[in-house]
């Protein structure tokens, strides 16, 4: 009781008996609601999809669903191997699962996959997803998420991957010439024990170690199987993308591993980074009818645009603008992203010398017919 008798509570949270992890995530979010400085939220919700979707949230979990594929020698195993440990994410590689299922697995499913690495044949889609479906739905998986490396490699599996109801919060692209790509695979080793992969030149094996003496070349390696692994990934790229284009992130793998890995990263914690100031603003409350698409990100399952107001240079500019570029889609009768003055011979380019702060070249574009028009536009970003 205080001096005045009333009765005061003497905690400012009770946290009821329940299991220790999700008891000690309650505490967690407790503190991290009253001071993120000492203790992120990222530390209770991850940062997946419960970072910012309360609907999914389990108290005790914190699932990171992510998948990352490129074509070979991409840099994405390398990439995906750090990424785990950085998250503490479970990492699945089918060919891992292949060969766990063959050998470790005495089950009609284990022998099945023996059947496979014995034959060298090519494994069925349907198999590799049985496999993974397995590997996804185990506890560790549901209470810190999942790493899918180098799947789903076509259409098939990413459209089963989804109908199974397991869908990646993030699906990260690594994108490589073909003359980089050969150039790696030259000097490209594996340990057929881990299956982890090393490089004569970029990251060889501890000189002298075990793992050093039993590392090999993959029969993939070969220079006519990549080319041909090449063209197979190229043929089923762009199918992939068209089933994740509000989660993917396309990023440029031909650069060093640290540069990648910072790209990835970023894309990975946006949803924690940008929670608290990336304010959207709702398509229907633009006033004008021209901006300017000052950046763009994925966001939340979303597509999202940038756009600052050309208006008056100075004071009087209305600050940037987040906008989800599917809502503008839905709004605007007619949107017009870019243009091709030879397809459309009412398009004019203006430089607008006037203003400077208005971007790269100064460039606005006016459309002036006599006729009303119709017309067919696409958006290309990059």
């Amino acid at each position: 009781e205080n001096a005045l008798g009333a009765t005061e509570p003497a905690f400012d949270r009770v946290f009821a008996y329940e299991a220790h992890a999700a008891r000690y995530s309650r505490f967690k979010e407790a503190i991290a609601t009253a001071e993120p400085r000492i203790v992120p939220m990222s530390t209770v919700w991850g940062f997946g999809r419960p970072r910012w979707d309360e609907g999914v949230r389990e108290y005790g979990r914190k699932p990171l669903r992510a998948a990352i594929v490129g074509p070979a020698a991409s840099g994405k195993s390398t990439q995906a191997w750090a990424l785990a440990e950085k998250y503490d994410v479970p990492l699945i590689y089918p060919g891992d699962l292949l060969r766990q299922a063959a050998f470790e697995n005495p089950t009609e499913l284990g022998k099945e996959a023996k059947r496979y690495l014995d034959s060298s044949k090519t494994v069925p889609d349907d198999f590799i997803m049985t496999l993974i479906k397995e590997r996804i739905e185990r506890d560790d998986c549901k209470t810190r998420g999942w790493l899918l490396d180098g799947f789903p490699h076509n259409l098939y599996q990413a459209k089963a991957l989804a109908a199974s109801g397991h869908i990646p919060d993030k699906v990260i692209v690594v994108e490589v010439d073909h003359e980089t790509v050969m150039a790696r695979t030259e000097g490209r080793q594996i340990d057929p024990v881990t299956g982890r992969v090393y490089h004569k030149e970029f990251m060889p094996a501890e000189e002298g170690s075990e793992v050093a003496v039993r590392l090999t070349i993959r029969y993939d390696d070969i220079e006519e199987n990549v080319r041909n692994r090449l063209a197979k990934y190229d043929f089923s790229d762009a199918p992939i993308r068209s089933v994740y284009p509000s989660v993917s992130e396309y990023v440029n793998g031909a650069r060093p591993a640290g540069e990648v890995s910072a790209d990835i990263e970023k894309f990975l914690t946006a949803e924690d980074r940008l929670f608290d100031e990336l304010k959207l603003t709702p398509a229907k409350t633009l006033t004008s009818l021209e901006y300017e698409v000052v950046d763009v990100c994925k966001y939340r399952t979303m597509c999202l645009v940038c756009l600052a107001d050309p208006g008056l240079v100075g004071d009087s500019r209305q600050a940037p603008m987040w906008v989800d570029l599917a809502e503008i889609s839905q709004t605007a009768k007619n949107v017009l992203a870019n243009f091709r003055p030879d397809a459309f011979t009412c398009s004019a380019k203006d430089e607008r010398l006037d203003m400077f702060n208005l971007g790269p070249g100064g460039e606005m574009v006016h459309i002036d017919s006599t006729e009303p028009i119709k017309m067919l536009v696409s958006l290309t970003v990059a």
